[in-house]
């Protein structure tokens, strides 16, 4: 009698474990899942903020250039020296706060990969070209007018550049949604791999393909 008590015992109690495991599981991964779509929002929120950025200062510089080359003769040269204020004041104000929502977003390598290339490459751009929009408007320079539009051309493509790079984010985090509760193999999660996991990374082509347990 007390063997069957005691199977019965047994049997709630691994199926009690079993099930409050499979809970925990199931709560922390929604919880994975929530926060990783949340991410996405954000990075592809900072994707459209960051086109509307550059399209509105590489416009205005344009005009700008325009009137003081004097191929754009109709333009009110206030309206269009003050949209120009305009675009250039948002756009240093807002890499601050892309910097900020890049930071937000939990990841060192996401932060330093593209806010990096925001500041070295396409703010610097925006400065040298706003220096000779400044030496033209000043000097009267106008041999460096198609200097600047060279740099607002180049611009495009550091735009592209730029969308690629937060498209590569989004994806790398949708695949990693795929994987459900795992993480790639690093030495940050070493201690979470199984010997079996070790052992097939010390003959793996590519050990950062692994998978490990998140939890």
């Amino acid at each position: 009698m007390w063997q069957l008590v005691f199977s019965f015992v047994l049997t709630v109690l691994i199926g009690s474990y079993i099930t409050f495991k499979y809970q925990k599981r199931n709560i922390e991964y929604q919880s994975f899942l929530a926060r990783e779509r949340k991410r996405i929002d954000k990075i592809n929120d900072i994707k459209k903020y960051i086109n509307k950025l550059i399209i509105h200062r590489v416009v205005a510089s344009k005009r700008i250039l325009d009137c003081y080359q004097g191929i754009d003769k109709e333009a009110y040269l206030k309206d269009v020296r003050d949209e120009y204020i305009l675009a250039k004041d948002k756009w240093n104000y807002g890499i601050n706060s892309i910097f900020l929502e890049l930071g937000n977003l939990g990841s060192e390598r996401i932060y330093h990969f593209n806010a990096f290339y925001i500041e070295r490459v396409i703010h610097k751009a925006f400065v040298e070209c706003h220096h000779l929009i400044v030496d033209i408007k000043f000097k009267k320079n106008i041999s460096k007018y198609y200097e600047a539009i060279s740099i607002l051309d180049s611009i495009y493509n550091m735009q592209s550049e730029i969308t690629r790079r937060l498209t590569r984010e989004v994806n790398l985090i949708q695949s990693n949604i795929k994987y459900g509760d795992t993480d790639p193999l690093s030495i940050e999660n070493l201690d979470k791999a199984s010997l079996l996991n070790l052992l097939f990374a010390l003959f793996y082509k590519n050990p950062n393909l692994l998978r490990v347990p998140r939890s």
